[in-house]
């Protein structure tokens, strides 16, 4: 532990000295945010990560051998590499819309790659205990969902300890910077813990033969026959991951059509019955039928309220802003509105087709074939009505339309065309909307996430919904408690589990709980701040405060803090202070 925490007292430092080094490298103000720190495998990261990532390799000198790796979007990399090159405003724009990597920008990057191993070797000569050098070598783009865990390319399968900093550049928020350095070389974990982590992963990416029961194989002999090639879990892993990747290319595609600010946020996923999917659509909805061609035949669909659909399409229409209020209000899903909302759906399966063509290992498209309106409440579950009943895999996105929350968006997919129909032999806890709570599986709870993208953590309790995210289990759990007791619905995150899955949505309020006061917790409550916008009250709770924490943590976005361990009292303080009653009611 000691070791550990030696090292990212280092990296800290090396942050620091990147961001400075970088700042003075292309003239603009360049902000790395506090690091977040862990060890990693290959399998979680690339699990933790979507879109096309450039990876530079650094590779080691002088008493230690062998090669660390920094990776960031290759959006990133293209606007810091046009940045360096002064490229006009246009012309980047133009480059970031093609995402063209090549040329004078990604030699550009690749300068950039070489300061921040220089930053890395002055830190490290400076402080660390063995002469090491970092020596950029090489660079190349790397696509997330066609890593082989168990191959040694881009890199081999190891124990990692992985560094994330948040970037800003100038006014501009970026994403995150990822450093990963091989956990083993740098005493960051014992030889036999690597070979043990090592395999332990294998081991989890392999199928284990088990005995079925006859009733169990003959009622999947009259299912849909998967792939026997293909693994169900790491199918599971890869097509979350396209819907990720889906997510963003949708959303940005849609802002362009648009021409305001239209985000895709989060996204949850589960795979349900056809009645399960029904029961998370609340009034009427538009369905857009969307058929799969290619290699894979079936139909898919995409669903959203019809208030939503009108404001959408009655914003790609330009309708004055009193008259797109009016028309949504009265749900008028007609003429040039439906019209416009039709060529969003199509904008959207074109992203989709785009994704899966480009990344999936079969050839599939989608294409937008007609849209109608149903009332989920009046289909028969048990029948083919409307739509086949079968087992769908369901993906859900948040949408904000200039900064305001519109609601959901859901995509439901036929899981047997998705190599996907076996893995309902795990027990799973099906998405919720906003502002529903997760329906755990009959006679289960909730089950833990098989792959990257996690399944929703139950909300425990009745009442206006709150999210703690905690370093430490035994105060995380005495404050939900304490919150539930007080007529809270709490659902309790670790600190390295995915915000985005329950941001914004129906949540009155955040606490960070940390372990110890400082920059690793600090990293954490930056992304907390990021995702919640800014909107909630943030409350970060900690030991041992100092007046020049508190400072930290108001600079991050804190409204307010809590000494732990708390007690009930601290807890109806912050309450009354922070949770408005019109929220509590």
């Amino acid at each position: 532990m000691k070791t550990q925490e030696r090292f990212d007292k280092i990296l800290a430092a090396a942050r620091a000295r990147m961001q400075d080094e970088l700042t003075s490298l292309l003239g603009v103000k360049v902000a790395l945010a506090p690091p977040f720190n862990q060890p990693i495998s290959k399998e979680e990261y690339f699990g933790q990560t979507s879109g096309t990532l450039v990876l530079a390799r650094l590779e080691l000198s002088g008493e230690l051998a062998g090669e660390c790796y920094l990776l960031l979007a290759r959006k990133d990399a293209i606007r810091l590499g046009g940045t360096l090159i002064m490229l006009p405003p246009d012309g980047l724009e133009e480059v970031l819309s093609t995402e063209e990597y090549g040329g004078e920008t990604r030699d550009a990057f690749g300068e950039i790659a070489n300061i921040i191993s220089g930053a890395l070797t002055s830190t490290f000569e400076e402080q660390y205990s063995t002469p090491v050098r970092f020596i950029r070598t090489d660079q190349e783009t790397v696509s997330p969902p066609q890593v082989d865990p168990d191959a040694d390319t881009p890199f081999p399968r190891q124990g990692y300890y992985q560094m994330s900093t948040t970037m800003a550049l100038g006014d501009r928020q970026l994403g995150d910077l990822h450093l990963l350095f091989p956990a083993l070389t740098f005493g960051l974990v014992e030889e036999e813990q690597s070979a043990a982590a090592a395999a332990a992963t294998s081991a989890a990416g392999r199928t284990e033969e088990v005995a079925v029961p006859a009733e169990t194989a003959a009622a999947e002999t009259a299912a849909p026959v998967a792939d026997p090639a293909v693994d169900p879990e790491k199918q599971r892993k890869l097509v979350d991951r396209l819907m990720q990747v889906c997510r963003e290319k949708s959303g940005e595609e849609v802002a362009a059509l648009l021409g305001v600010k239209f985000v895709l946020s989060g996204m949850r996923t589960d795979l349900l019955s056809k009645g399960e999917a029904l029961e998370l659509l609340d009034g009427k909805q538009i369905m857009a039928r969307m058929t799969m061609r290619g290699e894979v035949s079936g139909e898919g669909y995409l669903l959203t309220s019809v208030g939503i659909g009108v404001r959408l399409g009655g914003t790609l229409i330009m309708l004055p802003p009193d008259e797109l209020d009016q028309a949504v209000a009265e749900d008028r899903f007609e003429g040039e509105a439906e019209d416009a909302y039709g060529e969003i759906c199509n904008i959207v399966t074109g992203a989709f087709t785009g994704v899966f063509e480009e990344m999936y290992r079969k050839q599939l498209g989608f294409v937008r074939e007609g849209m109608e309106l149903i009332l989920p409440v009046r289909i028969d579950p048990d029948s083919d009505e409307v739509m086949p009943n079968q087992l769908y895999y369901v993906a859900i996105y948040g949408m904000s339309l200039d900064g305001k929350d519109l609601g959901s968006i859901y995509v439901i997919l036929p899981a047997a065309a998705l190599d996907l129909q076996k893995v309902q032999q795990t027990p799973l806890t099906p998405a919720a909307a906003p502002g529903k709570k997760p329906v755990a599986a009959s006679g289960s709870a909730a089950a833990p996430p098989v792959d990257g993208v996690r399944r929703l953590q139950p909300l425990e309790g009745e009442g206006p919904e709150l999210l703690v995210v905690s370093e430490v289990e035994n105060e995380g759990q005495a404050i939900s408690t304490m919150l539930r007791s007080r007529g809270f619905a709490v659902r309790l995150l670790h600190s390295r589990d995915s915000f985005n899955d329950y941001l914004p949505g129906e949540v009155q309020g955040v606490f960070l709980v940390m372990r110890e006061v400082g920059e690793q917790g600090f990293g954490v409550a930056i992304k907390l701040h990021s995702v919640c916008g800014g909107q909630l009250p943030f409350i970060i709770c900690g030991p041992a405060w100092t007046r020049s924490k508190v400072l930290q943590a108001v600079r991050y976005g804190a409204n307010d803090i809590l000494i732990t361990p708390a007690g009930p009292e601290d807890i109806d303080e912050k309450i009354a202070r922070n949770i408005s009653p019109r929220k509590a009611a």
